[in-house]
């Protein structure tokens, strides 16, 4: 049902481009009928003229989600997933004539960026991890071609708040990045991870679950 009314505003309101920030799914392994209702709701949506953006989160298995990455793009659907080297390559869209590059860094493990393990202190952990991440994040804008760059990001940023119904995947909560570093480098951010809408900055939102 919440699909279907995303998918009846986008059409009512000519929406020209819709961002999916990650968890897609709740479970690694969703079931068949789960798949079926997604990709259903990605073909009615792009069918209508909406160009769609999407990135992996925590709770999706990233290498099934983009395994029809190609099928999707010949769609207008773009998929970015968990990159090992955490290089990622922009999305370059051209709406109405207007050309936006949206840097999709989909969710990042804390293990790709340091061992807590080399830290004496939490506190140096959590600031060497939010370095590390916004490291990430002006590489993917870099990489951006278009005079209008948005970024996509599934991650806890500070002053971000949870609502109770996120699993618990940082350290108690240690590991957060600070998007103010990198938020000048986008006109918008579109923020996946925590359940609760919320606005984080001028220019960056939490959308929140959609059920």
């Amino acid at each position: 049902k919440a699909l279907s009314h995303i998918g009846g505003f986008c059409a009512a309101e000519n929406v020209d481009l819709l961002l999916i920030a990650g968890d897609i799914f709740d479970s690694y392994n969703p079931s068949g009928e789960s798949e079926d209702i997604y990709y259903n709701f990605l073909n009615n949506v792009s069918a209508a003229g909406t160009a769609i953006a999407i990135i992996a989160g925590n709770h999706d298995n990233h290498e099934r989600l983009c395994a029809p990455a190609g099928f999707l793009k010949r769609h207008n659907i773009m998929i970015s997933v968990n990159n090992p080297q955490n290089d990622y390559q922009p999305f370059e869209f051209e709406i109405k004539g207007e050309k936006i590059s949206i840097a999709p860094v989909a969710y990042v493990y804390d293990a790709q960026l340091l061992d807590t393990a080399e830290y004496d202190t939490e506190t140096e952990a959590a600031d060497a991890y939010s370095a590390a991440y916004c490291g990430v994040v002006k590489a993917a804008a870099a990489k951006c071609r278009a005079p209008i760059k948005i970024l996509m990001a599934h991650a806890f940023f500070a002053g971000a708040k949870n609502c109770g119904s996120e699993r618990n995947i940082q350290r108690g909560n240690t590991l957060l990045a600070d998007a103010s570093i990198f938020l000048s480098d986008f006109k918008y951010c579109a923020f996946g991870h925590l359940h609760r809408c919320q606005k984080i900055a001028e220019n960056a939102f939490y959308s929140g679950s959609i059920i």
